[in-house]
């Protein structure tokens, strides 16, 4: 058996394991991809537990901007409201914590950058306070585009012991502003 490290490829490497040459093995892939599957359906937070209740968003949508850092050694954050997603409704703000330019990744032009930060939704019941991490792609005319992922991490009120997991998506025009969908679920313990 040929022995082989990642990235490392044959000058003929028409072995039936792999799409194309120095590509992946095809077991290879379709494991990475079975891992990708069973890790989204592990961390959906899926139906409610006996003792919680549990609130799903589809479509909610953020309508906000992007502020500029106060200091040249600050980073963005951004505010806005989310509309259209029951009792998460209320004012968005992200403090964006790190960035990262290329996405972190070497072959990634340098206008594609990921970020960290902390996400909260102030609603009537509480605010919810999320871990967001994301990508977001400037390499557009004039506007860009994200996705992110925000993990419930705390939150007050209503939202005390609150779990769960939000995603979001949207774009950004020339002066900052940004519309953005949120879908995902929050569960809170039952009072």
């Amino acid at each position: 058996m040929e022995t082989r490290t990642f990235g490392e490829t044959t000058d003929t490497d028409t072995d039936a394991r792999t799409d194309r040459p120095g590509g992946l093995s095809r077991r290879t892939a379709l494991g990475l991809l079975g891992l990708g599957t069973v890790g989204a359906i592990a961390s959906s937070p899926g139906r409610a537990a006996p003792d919680e209740r549990c609130f799903t968003i589809n479509g909610g949508k953020i309508a906000g901007r992007i502020l500029p850092p106060p200091t040249p050694e600050s980073l963005p954050s951004t505010e806005g409201i989310l509309r259209g997603a029951g009792p998460l409704n209320g004012s968005t703000a992200l403090a964006i914590e790190e960035l990262v330019p290329s996405a972190g990744l070497s072959t990634v032009p340098s206008d594609t950058v990921s970020y960290r930060g902390v996400f909260e939704i102030a609603t009537n019941w509480g605010t919810l306070t999320l871990q967001d991490v994301g990508i977001f792609d400037s390499d557009l005319a004039s506007d860009g585009e994200f996705t992110s992922r925000g993990r419930v991490t705390d939150g007050t009120g209503r939202w005390e012991g609150a779990t769960g997991i939000l995603f979001f998506w949207g774009d950004t025009d020339e002066n900052g502003a940004f519309t953005a969908e949120a879908n995902g679920t929050v569960c809170v313990p039952k009072s």
